[in-house]
Formats: structure tokens, sequence, C-alpha cells
């Protein structure tokens, strides 16, 4: 652990109008997960008005590659193993859940589209027994030093849920930073929660201008790997 505490701000805009209590929900989460094994900052205090989170700071660096898969899959196997405790009063939903998923201007397969939302309509959630999950998954939330990862951030989307969607969402990040081969030879996942963490992976609020999360990768290139994770997906499922 490094020496210092993190303010984490959230000012306007910060917790979108989909998840309005996010600052109670990342406050829950990490008094949930500080007498777990789950490496995490830890809470030091919190606010309403104004709305912010002060934790303390952990040494490390972010890694936007497939590296570490064995360290990702166990630190995913000790969250879904950590008693929800409060965080059950969340449960999961997909991010594109309750948005017209119109189709973007740039996804040229309306067919591929259109049974996509098919599928994330029929989602299995009753099959899956619900555990603790993080629910935004992704190598930008994880710190490493050598490696070993030092910390898991952002809390704010934790709730109970499907374990297999926490690794479908890791996946499609992965797919986007380094191509879907890298990311199903790595991360071997379950096709259906790839399709629910494919769509919930766009921007709802403006599918046609979606250029991805991250920053290093061309809008052209995340749009054509996301809906690669999606087609593969697809097939894998007939």
């Amino acid at each position: 652990m490094a020496d210092g505490l993190v303010l984490r701000w959230y000012g306007t805009g910060t917790a979108g109008p989909e998840e309005p209590d996010a600052i109670v929900r990342e406050v829950t989460a990490l008094t949930t997960v500080a007498s777990s094994q789950v490496p995490a900052p830890r809470l030091v205090a919190w606010s309403d008005e104004p709305p912010a989170i002060l934790v303390t700071r952990l040494a490390g660096e972010h890694r936007l590659d497939a590296s570490g898969s064995s360290v990702v899959l166990d630190l995913l196997d000790a969250i879904h193993a950590t008693p929800p405790g409060a965080s059950a009063g969340w449960t999961y939903r997909g991010y594109h859940e309750g948005f017209e998923m119109r189709r973007p201007t740039w996804w040229r397969d309306p067919r591929l589209w259109d049974r996509a939302l098919e599928l994330s309509a029929q989602r299995p959630n009753g099959v899956v027994e619900p555990v603790f999950i993080h629910r935004d998954f992704h190598p930008g939330n994880l710190l490493w030093v050598g490696d070993a990862v030092t910390g898991v951030i952002d809390w704010s989307d934790a709730c109970v849920g499907p374990a297999p969607f926490d690794l479908a969402h890791y996946r499609v990040n992965i797919a986007t930073l380094v191509g879907p081969d890298v990311a199903d030879l790595a991360f071997p996942g379950d096709p259906v929660w790839d399709v629910e963490a494919g769509l919930g992976y766009l921007d709802v609020a403006g599918l046609d201008d979606w250029v991805g999360p991250w920053p290093g990768v061309p809008p052209s290139t995340a749009r054509e790997r996301v809906v690669g994770f999606l087609a593969r997906a697809l097939a894998a499922l007939g």
C-alpha cells in the first residue's frame, strides 16, 4: 500500500441517472470487501453533501492487456466467494436495460444486432445463482505491482448477480484492447454472458457516436472488435 489518500468526487454527471445511488453502493461494497481476501482501498470517510468518498491510496499501475490471466481468474473467484452483506440490496441488471437499443449506423449486420438483443432479453438469470459481483470489472479497475494485483477499485456498481458477467465484462474490454482472439485464448468465457456484456458495453445514450472507452484504441478498431466479439458469441450459441 502506498502512503496517502484518494478523494473520489461524485460531481454532477459522474453518477448518471441509471446509477443514482452509486456513492452508497461504493461505500457499502468497500465495507463488504474490507474483511475479505479481495485487495481493495480502505474506506476512510464519505459524504452525501458534497458527494464524495475518501479511501486509502494503493500502489500499482494498470495493465491494459491480457497478461496475468490466472491471477485475474483467482481474483474473480475471491470476489464471488465474498458474502455480499448489505450489497445484497442491489441486484444485477444489464447496463443497456431500459434503453432503446436502436442499431447504430456503423453496425452493418442487422441480423447480428437483432439476434443479440433477442438473446439478451432471454438471458438465464434464474439459472445462475447470484453472488457478490463487482459489475464493472475491467483492466482499468485493477492495480498491479509485478505479478500481483494490489487493488480492485471503483466499486460503485457492485451488487449481487451472475458471476459469469464479471468475466464477460472483462473479456469484452480485453477484446477491444487487444482483440477477440486474445480474449478467447486468455479468458475463455460463456457466450450467453458475452452477449449481455457486449451490449451493455456500448454507450446506450449515444450508440451512433460510440468510440469505445479506451483512448488508445481507434474508434474504427473498437467498433470492429466489439462486433467481432458479439459475432463469436452468437456463432458459439448457434
